[in-house]
């Protein structure tokens, strides 16, 4: 629905999903990441899975990708999710 709406504005347009950073040890966000790739495979919506550029979220290595209190990415994670943005719309 949502997808026609935007389309009906611009027919042109594309349309492009991507999720938030990765949370450390979470339990239940991965699990909605993976239905907002689902619904964007059935849908015909491009998605962008920038986390294969960070550590597994059961890593304690993710929390390097972090700020202190998980907030938000890190300087490391911003360079992780800007490196994989970089590769998939910048051409070489």
């Amino acid at each position: 629905m949502l997808k026609k709406c935007i389309q009906s504005a611009n027919k042109d347009c594309i349309i492009i999903i991507q999720p938030s950073y990765p949370l450390y040890d979470a339990k239940y966000y991965p699990k909605e990441v993976e239905k907002l790739k689902n619904y964007t495979t059935e849908n015909g919506i491009a998605y962008l899975n920038h986390w294969e550029n960070w550590p597994p979220g059961d890593s304690e290595d993710l929390l390097s990708y972090l700020n202190e209190d998980e907030t938000a990415p890190s300087p490391r994670g911003q360079k992780a999710w800007a490196d994989y943005l970089t590769k998939v719309f910048v051409a070489k």
